[in-house]
């Protein structure tokens, strides 16, 4: 082992004082940077597509600033190793601790390592952002939620765009995760594509394909790329345009979430009125349609139950709805209901349902407001027929009801412990002195509708009190002007704090009724962008939901809620002389804490979080995730190293199979020897790496790793004259292997040999190889 060349740099020798030599064709550093810079250029325009889905900008920059960081530590970590494992593992590391610092402060250690409490906040913000999600239509209020979803999502897309562009250097590849984000919008909406973003997108990627190939390839890359990109362009402008059969009313979309009150101000203000759906009724008479009912007030905004779904409340049937008496008059009623392209999983209906048929998808009735929602359809293009019995209570029998409310309805009148006080002093005013809930509601709607309030979709905009949060209501109550959610929200709040059960129903008004349709006639209605409307609901015992109509110059006020029949208003009807009363805020009617009843279906909300065992269940999970990652490389390369022994002992592999798991084995303690030198010249590096031992080892060991060595060797190049090998040798070869193999890892300090098995370099090598990596 002495007569090889001591001139020769020895594998392993010189890998902590000299460089390794550049690969032929690879990218410099300024490439490389100029790599980086493309990359983050083309994160940030594809980014900037979600514009689409969101209001304002104010979550553009924490996704700028994300995706900086994750490419500028990929780039500063790749100037100080060469591990290529290093740079993703620095940056999830780094994302992880920003998410922390940002997203649970105060939660972990030194502010940004996380601790069982972060994860117990990072379930509660992504329950939140599912809870948002589901609740509000495009474009959505990024709220913390929702800003938590997009910095984990993006980072993660981020660092995955730079590993597979920057550190595996196929560039080619890092379209996927950048059409992941371009895809949202489009997912979400199909005409919500941003063509803008998408071009933008692009450029930047033919920039990165062109810097991130050696010179003598980005012609060819940049060609390809730019065809591709121009096909991707080009192709669906040629295209003949289809539309889907199931949306013959019209070609504009209109949307609205599970919770549609966020956009309702946005879609009333549309120019662009449309036509949403049509229906017709057996008795001709127009109809509320009902979306869905906001129960939860939580103080900032109305949000719906959370429910689990049970696949026994099917629609073919739905109970009878709460608290209506036998004694109520009622009127069976039958609604054909054609939609065109209204997106939303829930389904517009009359109050209260009795069966529903002829739906396309799964549909299930929630029990505390019989709203019908899908969990794999939307109401676009459905075609069905509603069985209700409409309740027409008399004002005697709603006086009857009293101020009575039954156990079980207290979520129905919680508010939260600090209200402006405004709210309850207007409450008070107005019908405060009345004796029965059925004459405080009467006095609050027509306090809103015949007093000196007045209709305006423009006003809460540029007045910046749009919403319908207790600050919101506040603010309306002094200026006296919005529209539908605003006095619905307003009476509502106000009924709580009466005592008066309360709830707020988002819909749709009955519409027109269409007369050139005389084949029903003049029985169908058509229902427009415009008619999306919210009212408040109150109930009363003995009776039920019912619904009133605060809103002036909008909608039917029910025979029922009406005062006079000539709409005369009550005395106090016009706005009255409000006093505030100084000190705390006030309030109605509040359920203790504890006593409070949770969601049905034993959910939670967003507003109460997860319970405690979440957080620990999401810190669970995440360990034992990156656990199974960081063991996969691990797995296959002692997978690999069984199969070759195996079939070493078996006699039926080569000696080059014995040699290239010694190879291996170097490459993966950072020793790998240069492709051109010969097996002897391998194997005199691999005997100077292991022929100076550490005190504590005998020198009789020398011997034996040295004697091992040479019998691979000489297999090795006798394989070359094709000598095959006898059974013994072969099995002889497998225990030489793992000696030398051994030897070579005990170079290395426990903590590098430990790392080594678990990153090994030689498996990192081979996948890159699969994507396209000439070594």
């Amino acid at each position: 082992m002495t007569s090889a060349d001591p001139t020769r740099t020895r594998p392993g020798a010189s890998r902590a004082s000299a460089p390794r030599a550049s690969r032929p064709g690879a990218p410099g550093p300024a490439a490389t940077l100029q790599s980086s810079v493309a990359l983050f250029v083309a994160l940030v325009f594809a980014t900037w597509g979600m514009r689409v889905l969101l209001q304002g900008l104010d979550w553009w920059l924490p996704l700028i600033l994300v995706c900086a960081l994750m490419v500028g530590t990929s780039a500063i970590t790749r100037t100080l190793t060469r591990r290529r494992w290093v740079p993703p593992l620095v940056n999830a590391v780094v994302l992880l601790g920003t998410l922390t610092a940002l997203f649970a402060p105060g939660t972990g250690l030194f502010l940004v390592v996380p601790t069982a409490r972060t994860w117990a906040s990072f379930g509660a913000n992504i329950t939140a952002a599912n809870f948002s999600i589901q609740t509000q239509a495009v474009p959505a209020i990024a709220d913390e939620g929702i800003t938590f979803l997009l910095v984990a999502g993006i980072g993660a897309i981020a660092l995955i765009a730079d590993l597979v562009a920057i550190t595996l250097r196929a560039p080619a590849l890092a379209g996927i995760p950048l059409l992941v984000i371009l895809a949202v919008p489009a997912l979400t909406l199909l005409d919500l594509s941003d063509a803008v973003s998408f071009i933008l997108t692009a450029v930047a990627y033919l920039w990165l394909l062109r810097a991130g190939r050696p010179v003598g390839q980005r012609r060819l890359s940049f060609a390809l790329g730019a065809g591709a990109v121009a096909v991707a362009i080009v192709l669906p402008i040629q295209l003949p345009q289809t539309s889907a059969p199931s949306a013959p009313l019209g070609n504009a979309g209109f949307s609205t979430g599970v919770n549609p009150v966020l956009s309702l101000g946005r879609d009333l203000r549309r120019f662009d009125e449309h036509t949403v759906f049509t229906y017709s009724t057996s008795s001709g008479k127009p109809q509320y349609l009902r979306l869905v009912t906001l129960e939860n007030f939580s103080g900032a905004n109305w949000a719906p139950a959370v429910v689990k779904v049970d696949d026994n409340r099917t629609v073919n049937k739905l109970p009878a709805p709460p608290g209506l008496a036998k004694n109520i008059v009622k009127k069976s009623e039958t609604t054909d209901v054609r939609v065109g392209n209204l997106v939303s999983t829930w389904l517009p209906l009359p109050y209260p349902t009795s069966s529903v048929s002829g739906l396309n998808g799964r549909w299930y009735w929630e029990p505390s407001a019989l709203s019908v929602s899908s969990t794999d359809s939307t109401v676009n293009g459905q075609d069905y027929q509603v069985k209700s019995v409409i309740p027409n209570p008399t004002p005697g029998q709603l006086a009857h009801a009293g101020t009575q409310v039954p156990n079980g309805f207290d979520k129905y009148l919680r508010l939260p412990p600090d209200m402006p006080p405004i709210i309850a002093a207007t409450a008070e005013q107005v019908a405060g002195n009345l004796t029965s809930n059925y004459a405080r509601a009467l006095a609050l709607q027509d306090f809103f509708r015949l007093g000196s309030f007045e209709y305006s979709e423009t006003a809460p905009v540029s007045d910046g009190y749009d919403g319908t949060g207790v600050s919101v209501i506040a603010k309306f109550l002094t200026a006296k002007s919005g529209y539908c959610i605003h006095f619905a929200s307003a009476m509502a709040v106000l009924a709580r704090t009466l005592g008066i059960p309360s709830r707020v129903a988002v819909g749709f008004l009955p519409g027109a009724a269409n007369k050139e349709n005389k084949g029903v006639d003049g029985r169908e209605f058509t229902v427009t962008s415009h008619d999306l409307h919210a009212w408040p609901e109150l109930y009363f015992d003995g009776v039920g939901w019912i619904p009133f109509e605060p809103t002036p110059g909008r909608g039917v006020v029910p025979s029922y809620a009406v005062h006079d029949i000539n709409l005369d208003p009550l005395p106090n009807a016009a706005a009255p002389d409000i006093t505030v009363p100084t000190g705390a805020a006030t309030a109605g009617p509040r359920v203790d804490p504890g006593q409070q009843n949770g969601p049905a279906a034993g959910g939670f909300t967003a507003e109460s979080g997860p319970p405690a065992w979440i957080g620990w269940l999401w810190f669970g999970g995440t360990v034992l995730v990156l656990l199974v990652l960081g063991l996969i490389p691990a797995s296959v390369r002692a997978a690999r190293r069984r199969r070759r022994l195996r079939s070493l002992r078996d006699n039926t592999a080569t000696a080059s199979v014995a040699w290239q798991e010694i190879l291996d084995t170097a490459e993966d303690i950072g020793a790998r020897p240069p492709n051109t030198a010969t097996p002897r010249e391998n194997a005199a590096g691999f005997d100077a790496m292991i022929g100076v031992p550490p005190p504590s080892r005998p020198g009789v060991v020398l011997v034996v790793h040295s004697a091992a060595l040479e019998r691979v060797l000489s297999a090795v190049e006798h394989e070359f004259f094709a000598e095959a090998l006898e059974e013994h040798e072969s099995r002889q070869l497998a225990d030489d292997v793992v000696e030398v193999t051994a030897a070579l890892r005990s170079t290395l300090p426990r903590r590098e040999a430990f790392l080594a098995r678990i990153a090994p370099a030689s498996v990192w090598r081979r996948i890159i190889r699969v994507i396209g990596h000439r070594e």
